[in-house]
């Protein structure tokens, strides 16, 4: 629960992003980020989700049909988990979390979508609800920050 711990394993990993290091271990890697990310472990989800848009802009993890559904999966359930309907106590500090939780989303499914069509791949659930989010019908109720990162 130590956020220092936290941010000195993310800067770590983001150095092995960045080497020229074994898919295998990149893979390894990219996996235990989505688990992660699939339990909204925090401290560190900023950082989590971070890391795999990192990854997959870079082209560093293997897309498995199992890692797509995650990534989808995930992607899903913070919408769920970060909707605005649902905030109980409307400080600005939460206000601002969810903003920036909801804005990786946005980043990271992009991120998905162009990896899918670059390799003609249906696209998963999760990335077509954030398509809707950023670019749809749901866009008009979605703070711009979250809305721009579909770009």
């Amino acid at each position: 629960m130590d956020k220092e711990i936290v941010t000195s394993a993310a800067e770590a990993i983001l150095v092995l992003l960045l080497a020229d290091i074994e898919k295998t271990w990149m893979n390894k890697i990219c996996d235990s980020l989505l688990e992660l990310c699939f339990y909204r472990k925090e401290p560190g989800l900023h950082d989590f989700l971070r890391l795999l848009d990192i990854s997959m802009y870079l082209d560093k993890m293997e897309l498995s049909e199992f890692r797509q559904k995650r990534l989808s999966t995930i992607l899903a359930d913070i919408d769920l988990q970060t909707d605005y309907n649902q905030i109980t106590d409307e400080s600005e500090t939460q206000i601002k979390e969810i903003i920036m939780i909801r804005m990786l989303c946005a980043h990271l499914a992009y991120q998905l979508y162009l990896y899918e069509e670059k390799q003609n791949m249906e696209h998963a659930e999760g990335t077509l609800l954030w398509k809707d989010i950023c670019r749809g019908e749901r866009s008009c109720k979605e703070f711009a920050e979250v809305r721009n990162g579909w770009i």
